[in-house]
Order: C-alpha cells, then sequence, then structure tokens
C-alpha cells in the first residue's frame, strides 16, 4: 500500500492529543525491546526488528499490539490450523527508499510472502515481516493521507492506524498459511502462487466495492488477500475505542451487519486452497 508525501493537519480519524503526545515522547528502542521479549511473539520473531528510530512506526505499532492481544480475546483466527500465538507479526522493519529494492514496486508499506531482502545490505526476512517507509515520520501525514483515500473509496477505514492494522493482517494470514503448510507438509510457495492469481467475479467487485473499498478490485495480483486484509482492517478500525488499543464495539458484530452476499465472499477469499508438493496449479 502507498501513501503520498503531503498533509494538512486534520483529527477526523482516530487520532487525538493524547496520542500525538505518545509519539512526542516514545523511544522505539523501547519498543523494539518489547516485541522481542513478548510472550506473545513467535518462534525467532523480532530477531533483526529495526525501526530506525521512527517514532511514528514505533507508536502506531506499539498501538496495534494492544489491538490484536485484544482482539485475540475476541476470536482466534487459527481455528487449531497453526501452533503459532499469531498475534504479531513475524518481524517489523522499516526501510530507508533510497536503499531498498522493493519500494518502487511495493510502496510504502508492504508484507513479505517470501523470504525478503528490504535493503541490499541486509539479510533476509522470513514470511509475515512488515515493512515501512522510513520517510514518513508523521502520524499527523498519515491521519490526512488515510482519510483522503478514505474519501476516494480506496482505504476501508479513515482511521489513522488503518494502514497498519491492513498490513499486520497481511503478516498474520501469512504466517498462518506458512505454518499450516510447515506442519501439514503443504507447498507454501505454490499455495500463496495458487491463491494470489484467484480473481473476484464482476458481481462479487461490486459487493467489495460497496461494503469496504475499491482497493481489493483494481490491483492486479492478490484480490483475496487484498480483500481479507481491508475487510478486517475496517471492522477493527472502526470498533476502536478512544485510546486505539481497546474496542468500544465488537469487529465480529460489524461484519455481521454486513450483506450476507459480502460475508460469503470474506468467507470464500479466507479459505485458502493449501497445495502438496509436487501438485499443479
Amino acid at each position: 500500500m502507498d501513501i503520498a508525501c503531503k498533509y494538512n493537519l486534520s483529527f477526523k480519524s482516530g487520532l487525538t492529543a493524547e496520542i500525538i503526545a505518545m509519539e512526542k515522547s516514545i523511544n522505539p528502542k523501547y519498543v523494539e525491546r518489547y516485541f522481542k521479549k513478548s510472550p506473545y511473539k513467535d518462534w525467532e520473531a523480532f530477531y533483526n526488528i529495526d525501526l530506525k528510530g521512527n517514532k511514528t512506526h514505533a507508536t502506531a505499532n506499539r498501538l496495534c499490539a494492544d489491538i490484536f492481544k485484544n482482539l485475540r480475546k475476541i476470536f482466534d483466527f487459527r481455528k487449531g490450523y497453526s501452533a503459532q500465538t499469531l498475534i504479531f507479526p513475524q518481524n517489523l522493519y522499516v526501510f530507508n527508499p533510497k536503499d531498498s529494492e522493493y519500494y518502487n514496486q511495493c510502496g510504502s508499506f508492504f508484507v513479505n510472502c517470501a523470504h525478503t531482502r528490504p535493503e541490499k545490505a541486509k539479510g533476509s526476512f522470513d514470511v509475515g515481516t512488515v515493512f515501512m517507509n522510513n520517510d514518513i515520520s508523521s502520524l499527523k501525514f498519515i491521519n490526512e493521507e488515510t482519510e483522503s483515500l478514505y474519501e476516494a473509496q480506496k482505504v476501508s477505514s479513515p482511521h489513522f492506524l488503518q494502514p497498519y492494522v491492513h498490513e499486520w493482517f497481511h503478516a498474520f494470514f501469512d504466517k498462518w498459511v506458512n505454518n499450516r503448510a510447515f506442519l501439514h507438509s503443504y507447498n507454501f510457495d505454490t499455495t500463496i502462487q495458487n491463491y494470489s492469481q484467484q480473481t473476484l467475479l464482476p458481481a462479487e467487485k461490486e459487493v467489495v466495492a460497496d461494503v469496504i473499498s475499491t482497493y481489493p478490485t483494481t490491483v492486479e495480483h492478490s484480490q483475496y488477500a487484498e480483500c481479507f486484509a481491508e475487510a478486517w482492517s475496517k471492522f477493527v478500525c472502526d470498533a476502536l475505542a478512544p485510546n486505539c488499543r481497546t474496542f468500544a464495539r465488537n469487529p465480529i458484530d460489524l461484519l455481521m451487519k454486513t450483506p450476507l452476499e459480502f460475508q460469503e465472499i470474506l468467507q470464500k477469499v479466507t479459505n485458502i486452497k493449501m497445495l502438496h508438493w509436487g501438485e499443479k496449479l
């Protein structure tokens, strides 16, 4: 997901004076330490986390940590398919665009579904890592840009945390599939490749665009994955309390208020077909 670099001050979308104060005072190194030592992390997660001192990304991801811990109390997506905790991404990495070979093709926020080197000087990162552009250094900017994208129906929620929650859901899904493949001898690479090639039907695109955003309907690849991430980022962000850590409403209730046609589409894009080794696309 890409975000342009211009902003005007706006507080319509969840951003409060308290959170701006948090952004000013936060220590990104402490946030890195929190993730490294968290009992909620999965095996070998955050071994090379690097927020590069970026207070904006540190603040947003620290809030996401509480959001996803509280979401687990409401609903567990694993449903017995994974042995991992699957609350946090596998890693968090802030990249410098001038050093990144992926920025031009992936934008300011992205998640890897293969071992990825975000910068030429770095080693590879495991599946489910959230990558963030170091040029983004203000929640006010994120707030304004997310509102603009929402007004253009290009994102599912105007909340300033929407880009982060969106990517955390991508990371969750990719880790979930990767762990299922490892435990049950499926081919992760072929499974994800097949999944990324699936496209929404014309009638489904109309429903998705009406309920969440046009974004999943316009991307060339990974329409199913983008529908999943956009939908859940909407329900989570729209349900958040003003502290942006807990829920004022139940995200599942918001899902259940959507048209049945949309609920069936979301179920369809979530039920990924797992492929065995040697099985053709």
